[in-house]
């Protein structure tokens, strides 16, 4: 308490907390009504979050692992909401991770950033472009793989959920992607008659 000398007003100081002095004790009510004290208040940091081990989405390829040299090929992602259930300063908390956006790496130099993760046409549906799709333009061997980013909320003791500053991430498995190239011939005969024509199993034309 301080009074004004010249006014007789009595104020309410709050005294400054000594620099290196831990800071005072915060209570938290679990849902059941048992209250737990925790040394300071429960934030979830963006490191925290990252280290959570959050699992990436699923990476899909139309007809993998095969496509054809600059035609459309079609990827899309399975992403899914997780949420982990942790104890902070004794105090538990719940974490959520939501997924928000997508890098599509196709393996040849190109990749592609979008909140769209994509999705399935069907094994009926051929060249067709998508949102995440790709013309791969040489043929041969790619890896492709999905990084998907997601936001962080948490609650802790059951309370309300708040914002974690910053976002994670987690990257999928990588997938053969195996890009062949298309021929024209004209053929005579049917591989009845000439096992050996132009393409007929067992040869290379």
């Amino acid at each position: 308490m301080r009074t004004d000398r010249r006014t007789g007003q009595t104020y309410l100081c709050t005294p400054k907390t000594p620099e290196g002095q831990d800071p005072a004790p915060v209570e938290y009510t679990l849902p059941d009504g048992e209250v737990i004290e925790a040394p300071a208040p429960i934030v979830v940091t963006a490191e925290d979050f990252r280290n959570l081990g959050i699992l990436p989405s699923t990476a899909h390829q139309e007809r993998a692992p095969h496509t054809l040299k600059n035609y459309n090929t079609n990827f899309w992602a399975s992403p899914q909401e997780q949420t982990f259930d942790i104890e902070m300063g004794g105090v538990p908390v719940q974490v959520r991770a939501t997924p928000v956006s997508y890098r599509f790496d196709y393996g040849d130099g190109e990749s592609l950033n979008t909140v769209n993760a994509g999705y399935q046409l069907g094994e009926e549906v051929w060249d067709e472009p998508t949102p995440t799709s790709h013309k791969y333009v040489q043929p041969g061997d790619y890896t492709y793989a999905v990084t998907t980013f997601y936001r962080g909320e948490f609650s802790v003791a059951g309370g309300p959920w708040q914002v974690i500053d910053g976002t994670g991430e987690a990257v999928s498995e990588g997938q053969l992607v195996r890009v062949w190239r298309t021929q024209v011939g004209l053929v005579a005969d049917d591989c009845s008659a000439d096992g050996g024509a132009w393409g007929c199993p067992g040869t290379d034309r």
